[in-house]
């Protein structure tokens, strides 16, 4: 279906605000959006890019992921959170070698990021190295002992591992 530039920022705004993840209707009302639209705010438009990077990944649209991406390296090239957007592409395009090296640089320069600890949980998940996963998990939780869906993670890993 297609959306004015107007409707479709609203849509995006209001699933955000709603917290749901909704992959398919961000890059419905996105895709077009981000490759045709000239933003006047530079702030809604990182948040957008952000937005539909993640759910074109979600969805295999990796030319839009990669599209949104390249906008906010061009924006924030030092910026860590975008550094991960890249990681997540990489891993999206079955490089999980380089995704893991970018996100080893971002721990070296931010030691505490949740995220990047778990992305590299879901790639060891991803790549069936399921030992090397609850290994990960154990420490991680060493370090994050309330991560309550890291804990349900690792149960369920003992629990197919059989442990």
């Amino acid at each position: 279906m297609g959306y004015s530039a107007r409707e479709s920022i609203s849509i995006l705004e209001d699933i955000r605000k709603s917290g749901e993840i909704q992959s398919k209707k961000v890059h419905e009302a996105g895709s077009n959006l981000v490759k045709t639209h000239s933003f006047s705010n530079s702030n809604e438009a990182c948040i957008i890019f952000e937005q539909v990077a993640i759910a074109s990944m979600e969805v295999g649209d990796l030319d839009t992921a990669n599209l949104c991406i390249e906008k906010l390296v061009a924006e924030f090239p030092d910026s860590l959170r975008i550094n991960r957007l890249e990681c997540m592409l990489c891993e999206a395009k079955g490089d999980y070698s380089a995704a893991l090296e970018g996100y080893e640089n971002i721990l070296a320069l931010d030691p505490a990021n949740l995220l990047v600890y778990k992305r590299k949980i879901a790639i060891l998940i991803a790549q069936k190295k399921y030992t090397a996963a609850i290994k990960a998990l154990v420490s991680h939780l060493d370090n994050f002992p309330s991560d309550t869906e890291s804990w349900i993670k690792l149960s369920q890993l003992y629990s197919s591992e059989n442990m």
